[in-house]
């Protein structure tokens, strides 16, 4: 009888105690978990061109002549892209396409390979372009000889084309940083847990003086500009898998906690194959690139 009294004095209060220490279990649990994924830091791998940067495609319009290139794209195309498939066509005509499988290529906006001579160029294989673009300046006065071009005036598009895609000099007085992408890396940099470094398809002739142009000089209030992945200086190329091993080796970060935000689909399928978190960033839409961002807990 007294044992029985005792079961239903003590068993309540046994019972609430199991209660009450469960539920503290439970919610040391929950802010355990909660501190371990504010705690988890992130390697976020920008583009340069049409993410962190455009080219203002009128500016360079100027190299190649103004009146030829609008005269040509308002009277003479047919097809979009041609002017780009043109010069396309004269480099492969020059330096043959690339070789490999199609998945390991570096590619154009427009989807297409690009010719042999300008991912060697973007590979840093190539440092005298003045040297290079003499050199193709006489194969395609070769081509005009045996009547490859249509007219006078899509020879001279091809001949400064061509030029001004080997001009450095072109290329950086025309670059500007991108407003929108900047807002969202400071908003990145305020929250101060995360890395935030580029990676990018770009010739390393030119690098050095973009460093020191005004587009460099913003982005180097967020990005260390001597501590990032350049194509032209490692002679690794994106989609490749050997930059993203040079970025591993050098970041010493997971690959579950990368984010890689490109302006390529190609770079951004070849990622996601490797296990990299990656956005496409398309037309510049930098609102859909916050949306993604904030799923992933970033903003």
């Amino acid at each position: 009888m007294q044992v029985k009294l005792w079961l239903i004095v003590i068993l309540p209060k046994v019972n609430a105690m199991v209660k009450k220490y469960l539920f503290i279990a439970i919610i040391s649990l929950f802010f355990c978990i909660h501190t371990k994924n504010d705690e988890k830091r992130y390697l976020i791998l920008w583009d340069l061109g049409d993410a962190l940067v455009y080219v203002s495609y009128l500016g360079m319009a100027a190299h190649i002549g103004l009146p030829d290139l609008a005269w040509y794209h308002f009277f003479v195309a047919t097809e979009k892209n041609q002017i780009q498939n043109l010069l396309f066509d004269v480099l492969e005509e020059y330096g043959g396409k690339q070789e490999g499988p199609a998945h390991e290529q570096s590619y154009h906006t427009a989807h297409r390979p690009l010719p042999k001579i300008f991912h060697e160029w973007l590979a840093g294989k190539i440092l005298n372009p003045k040297k290079l673009v003499k050199k193709i300046h006489r194969k395609i006065d070769q081509l005009y000889g045996s009547g490859y071009f249509k007219s006078n005036l899509e020879y001279r598009v091809a001949k400064n084309g061509v030029a001004a895609m080997f001009n450095p000099e072109a290329l950086i007085s025309n670059t500007y940083a991108s407003k929108e992408a900047l807002e969202i890396v400071q908003e990145i940099a305020l929250v101060g847990k995360h890395q935030q470094t580029i990676l990018s398809n770009w010739d390393g002739v030119s690098y050095e003086d973009f460093k020191a142009s005004p587009a460099g000089r913003e982005l180097s209030r967020y990005f260390n500009m001597d501590d990032v992945v350049i194509s032209g200086l490692i002679k690794r190329m994106k989609p490749q898998q050997n930059i993203f091993e040079f970025c591993f080796e050098k970041y010493k970060i997971p690959l579950e906690n990368w984010i890689f935000i490109d302006d390529q689909l190609e770079n951004v399928d070849a990622a996601r194959r490797y296990g990299i978190t990656a956005i496409h960033v398309k037309n510049h839409d930098f609102r859909k690139l916050r949306k993604e961002l904030k799923l992933l807990g970033i903003l």
